[in-house]
């Protein structure tokens, strides 16, 4: 994480994927769903970094896993991860599939089950911007910037790597000056 909000993707890639590897192997050992949760998140972590990097299809490949091992644990593991997987499935849906209506419904979803989460939190707001309701994604984004100004670069970095990979709206210049830059 420290890696990302320094921009410096490639690095955490290589931690991400480490950490994968040995999620997957403590999940081959262990089999219990609360490892299964730990390497379906590690996933999403590779997806991330992958997608930032410009590496679209790893990015799909990694996501999708990270759905397919932490959608039969989730919702039993209790709230947190139930929230955890909805605001996942959200960010596959905006980024891979482009599928906004969905990606909205899962993203406040996640944000009724965790309203103080951040990760929830930044979901929703690209949720709603990308289904045209601006003045609740406003909403949303102000009141992560008011968290911490680590809230405002980790929008503004998501905003230039979805940009790069030519999903970008008009508001979102708008937004990172309401949220204080």
């Amino acid at each position: 994480l420290c890696l990302n909000m320094a921009g410096d993707d490639a690095s955490a890639d290589t931690w991400s994927t480490k950490k994968a590897g040995l999620c997957e192997s403590l999940l081959q050992q262990t089999g219990t769903a609360e490892a299964q949760a730990t390497y379906a998140r590690a996933c999403y972590n590779v997806g991330e970094n992958a997608y930032k990097l410009g590496s679209y299809q790893r990015a799909a490949d990694y996501l999708a896993l990270c759905l397919e091992r932490y959608e039969p644990v989730a919702e039993a593991l209790g709230g947190y991860h139930h929230s955890e997987y909805l605001a996942r499935l959200a960010y596959y849906q905006i980024v891979v599939t482009q599928d906004f209506a969905p990606a909205l419904e899962h993203a406040a979803l996640a944000a009724d089950l965790q309203p103080e989460s951040s990760f929830a939190l930044y979901n929703l707001g690209y949720a709603l911007l990308f289904n045209g309701q601006l003045d609740a994604a406003d909403l949303v984004f102000t009141r992560l910037a008011e968290r911490s100004a680590g809230e405002r670069e980790n929008v503004r970095l998501d905003f230039e790597a979805m940009t790069a990979a030519g999903l970008s709206h008009p508001h979102m210049e708008a937004i990172l000056a309401k949220m204080g830059g």
